[in-house]
This record gives C-alpha cells, sequence and structure tokens, in this order.
C-alpha cells in the first residue's frame, strides 16, 4: 500500500497551472477546483507557510514537484483571485472570471444595464474566502458590510439561500438546497459574525429551514419529505454548527438517529490481502459484503472482525462509504461521512478509519499520476482528490488519538505527515488559526 505526496502535489499543481480540457463544462465555477488543488496543497503540507524553523521539513515535503511554491507564487494567486473574481462594489466573488464584464465595455455596458447581471456567487464567494484564508491573505481587501449586506439578500423568507442575487430584477435565484445554505452560513463565519443583528442574516428561519429537511431514517436531504444523503447531511451538520445553534436545536434522539444514519453507510469490502492466486482468493477478491446494520454496528464497523471469525489471518478489510443506501461506496463520501461524524462530537471513531483508509489507497488513489477517483478504477478528478485526501486527514486524526504509537500500523509513514483540518469549515487546521487570528483584529 503506497501513498506519495510529491506524487499527489504534482498532481494539483499541473491541474492548479492548466485544466484539462474535461473541465470546460465547470468552468462557471472555476474557484472551486483552485481551492480544491490549493486546500490539497495545504493539506500536504507544502505551501510555504512552516517558521524558520521548520525549513528542512518544508524542503523535504516539496521534494518532487519541478519548483518548490514561493511566497512571490502565493502572493500572485492572491491577486488573481482579487483581480478577476471580486465584484467591482466587494459585495460578492464571482463564481469564475468568465462572467465579468469587460472592462474596455464598462461604459457601454452601464448603458445596456449588464452591468446589473455582473453579480456574485454564494458558492463562489465560499471558495474565494476559503481559499484565501488558506493562502494566508489578511482579508484587507474584503468589504465585510457589503458583503454581508448582499449575503442577507440572497436568503429567502423560508430560510434558504439562493445562489445569486439579481440586482436588475431584485430576484433571488438558484438552488433551493442546503448546499447554497451551507456556504453562506460558512461566508458569515468568515466574515465575523456581526455585532449588530440587523446587519446579520436571519438565523432562525435558516436553522427551521435545516430541521424540516431531517428525514425519518436520521439523515438530512434536499428538501422536506426527501430522501437522507450523506453530503447533504454535512452541510446540514455544518450549517447549524457555523450558525452556533446545533447543539441547541438537535437533542439527543436527533444526535442518536444522525449518528446511526452516518455509521450505516460504511460498506465492508472483503479482499485478501496476500493477493495469491489461489481459488479460494479468486472467489472472494472484490467481493463486497453487504453486513446487516446490527453486526456493522456491534461488530465490524466499531471494532472490526477478529482473525478467529473468519478462519483466516491475511484478510483485511476496505470499508468505503457511500451518499445513499444501496449504492457503491464512493470516494468524496468518506469525507462528508467523516466531517460530519466528527462535527456531530468527535464521533468518527464509531467507524472503522483503518478499513476507509484502505479503500481510499487501494481503490480510488491513482497510483501514477495521483489524486483519487469517484470510484475504483476510474480516473482522479479535483473534487474527489480533495475530498479523498481530507477524507484520510480525519482518519488518520481519529488513529492519533486512538493510538500513541503511529509507525506500527500498516500504512505509509507519509500519511502521518498530512495536517489536521477542520471539518466545519473545510480548511485546514493551521487556515483555521489564521482566520481566528484576523476575526479578532477586528
Amino acid at each position: 500500500m503506497q501513498f506519495s505526496r510529491s506524487r499527489h502535489a504534482s498532481y494539483y499543481m499541473r491541474n492548479l497551472n492548466l485544466l484539462p480540457h474535461h473541465y470546460m463544462v465547470v468552468d462557471h465555477s472555476r474557484l472551486s477546483m483552485i481551492f480544491f488543488c490549493i486546500f490539497s496543497l495545504d493539506i500536504l503540507g507544502v505551501l510555504p507557510f512552516d517558521s524558520q524553523s521548520e525549513f528542512v521539513k518544508l524542503q523535504n515535503s516539496q521534494r518532487g514537484l519541478k519548483e518548490p511554491i514561493s511566497t512571490d507564487q502565493i502572493e500572485q494567486w492572491i491577486d488573481w483571485i482579487y483581480d478577476t473574481c471580486l465584484l467591482p462594489d466587494g459585495s460578492g466573488f464571482r463564481g469564475t472570471p468568465a462572467t465579468a464584464v469587460p472592462k474596455h465595455r464598462e461604459e457601454e455596458s452601464k448603458e445596456l444595464s449588464l452591468v446589473d447581471y455582473d453579480i456574485g456567487n454564494v458558492a463562489g464567494t465560499y471558495f474565494a474566502l476559503a481559499t484565501l484564508v488558506t493562502l494566508r491573505d489578511n482579508f484587507s481587501r474584503i468589504n465585510r458590510d457589503a458583503m454581508r449586506k448582499w449575503l442577507r439578500k440572497c436568503q429567502r423568507p423560508n430560510g434558504s439561500f439562493g445562489a445569486f442575487y439579481l440586482k436588475e430584477e431584485g430576484e433571488i435565484y438558484g438552488e433551493h438546497d442546503l448546499r447554497i445554505l451551507y456556504c453562506a452560513s460558512a461566508i458569515r463565519m468568515m466574515l465575523g459574525v456581526p455585532e449588530n443583528r440587523a446587519g446579520d442574516i436571519d438565523i432562525s428561519t435558516a436553522t427551521r429551514y435545516v430541521l424540516t429537511c431531517i428525514t425519518y431514517d436520521g439523515g438530512i436531504s434536499n428538501a422536506t419529505y426527501g430522501e437522507g444523503h450523506a453530503g447533504l447531511t454535512y452541510c446540514g451538520i455544518g450549517a447549524l454548527r457555523l450558525l452556533g445553534v446545533f447543539d441547541r436545536v438537535i437533542d439527543h434522539s436527533l444526535k442518536e438517529s444522525l449518528l446511526k444514519f452516518l455509521v450505516f453507510h460504511q460498506d465492508i469490502d472483503e479482499y485478501d490481502d496476500d493477493d495469491t492466486d489461489d481459488s479460494e482468493s479468486c472467489e472472494n477478491d472484490g467481493e463486497v459484503r453487504s453486513l446487516n446494520l446490527q453486526i456493522a454496528k456491534n461488530e465490524y464497523i466499531i471494532e472490526g472482525p477478529s482473525s478467529h471469525q473468519k478462519g483466516h489471518q491475511d484478510f483485511a478489510y476496505v470499508a468505503g462509504f457511500n451518499g445513499r443506501f444501496n449504492k457503491p461506496s464512493d470516494t468524496c463520501y468518506s469525507f462528508w461521512t467523516g466531517a460530519s461524524l466528527e462535527m456531530i462530537g468527535d464521533c468518527h471513531r464509531l467507524c472503522n478509519p483503518e478499513a476507509n483508509i484502505r479503500f481510499l489507497l487501494s481503490e480510488t488513489q491513482h497510483q501514477l499520476i495521483g489524486g483519487f477517483g469517484k470510484l475504483p478504477g476510474a480516473l482522479p478528478d479535483l473534487l474527489h482528490s480533495c475530498l479523498g485526501l481530507a477524507a484520510i486527514s480525519l482518519s488518520v486524526d481519529t488513529l492519533r488519538k486512538r493510538q500513541a504509537n503511529l509507525t506500527d500500523t500498516e500504512f505509509p509513514s507519509e500519511l502521518w505527515d498530512l495536517k489536521t483540518i477542520d471539518p466545519t469549515l473545510c480548511i485546514s487546521i493551521d487556515a483555521k488559526n489564521h482566520l481566528l487570528s484576523i476575526l479578532s483584529g477586528y
């Protein structure tokens, strides 16, 4: 089982410098692609923010990159985000420079009211702020009051948020689901909670909207009476945490239901770790064992099966996560589920982190070019590459809490150098501490 930090770092750097043509269809969300790359590089520890005493470690971490990342390059990335994606009035960020009104047509645009369609995007603004804080920007070019005012206009009466607010029509457009509400809650936190409630979003209606999306099986769905979904469960829990109301509105019963929903999304895949060619190995290779819920909870997910239960010393267990029941394991849900369990209250230990790391390293990691694919055998893409790496960081952190000597495990030693992440904001703990230092100065 291998993990090459330099190979993964090279993958993210290649995509950061030149995206393959397949990403043209998501150019409207280019900032998200940039965030996935930069957040991943931060987890790998190759961004140049270490102290002088860590210089040797930094050089080692950047070994394998054709050109180590410099502080000048960091400043260029920061300037690009501000220069191409921040709206002229500072009210928000575009999701991509492609939607900006060309500067040479600004006067003409004013006459045609085209400037009213050069608008901010809630998801794009979240990705911009998260990327900037990951690059350790000081937010000196952020107009917090203008951004808060714009964010309030994006909230609907039922508490949900639209992706953008069209100034010309005074209308909210875009999705109604929890993804945008989560992004809005994260923006509010990163800007700093306003002292004046009149300048804040409506927390009570936003909270009520999340609660109406909780399903009968304990998960959180896209809307009332929808199907529980691990990704939307993350958005709902994250929004409640960021709004500071989780512990007040989620009682013991709801918490138990959420835990049960999340824990039972880990799938056990049994395979022979000896990789021999005997008939028994071939017969069992790749066979997915969907264990019943009680066994999964009581024996496999929490404790893991013992060797005498299977009568075979060489069996290892691969256990990824799916987003909905009866679906295959998918790289990104290792993060959505694991981070949700952490946000509920250090509950990632209820799952099997070793089996999850095996799934990511042996099933969806691309050994040749780096990155992670969505499913076993799939080519890597930026979203799953980023969230796969973040999921490993969460699992490794759980192992750190569980045992003193990490070198005794089966996993590559480079995993223990991954940075710890904050599951709520989806940034590293180092970036989170930097954000808190910015907010303390306001």
